[in-house]
Formats: structure tokens, C-alpha cells, sequence
């Protein structure tokens, strides 16, 4: 599997929840990212999927917003990829 880096969302739209919620997202995204650039760690891996977890548990449930959820389950499953090869 090759590595993948996730895009930040922007956080300056004019809706405040819109903007909380992308913060919350962009730092599991740079975790992520930075657990990529480290080479992908097994140490690390079950934490970072506990943080996606809580995400999708959370800010990103099912009606609280845009398409975050995705984005968490994508990153869930890379993340598993990574650990499971």
C-alpha cells in the first residue's frame, strides 16, 4: 500500500460550527500525516485509530457535518492498511 497525506480543510467559512468542527478534523488529518512521514510506526498506529475513532464518534457523527465522516473512515482504513501489512 502506498502512503497517502490527507488535505486540511479550511477553517475560515463563515459558519462557526462548520469551522470548529474542520479544526478538530485537522488535527487527526496532521497526525496522520506525520505518522506517514515517520514512516508509518506500529507503536503509534493503535492510538491514532482510537483519535479517528473518537472523530467519527464525535464532531463527525452522522448529521454534524459535511463530508468528515469520509474523510475519517479513509483515513481509518489507511491506517489499518498500514498496520496490518
Amino acid at each position: 500500500m502506498a502512503d497517502t497525506y490527507f488535505d486540511e480543510w479550511p477553517e475560515t467559512s463563515p459558519i462557526g460550527w462548520w469551522n470548529e468542527g474542520r479544526r478538530k478534523l485537522n488535527v487527526i488529518i496532521r497526525l496522520v500525516n506525520e505518522w506517514t512521514l515517520d514512516g508509518c510506526p506500529e507503536d503509534r498506529a493503535d492510538r491514532l485509530l482510537r483519535q479517528i475513532d473518537m472523530g467519527l464518534q464525535t464532531f463527525a457523527a452522522p448529521g454534524c457535518g459535511a463530508d468528515w465522516g469520509e474523510d475519517l473512515v479513509e483515513m481509518q482504513s489507511y491506517v489499518t492498511g498500514k498496520k496490518d501489512a
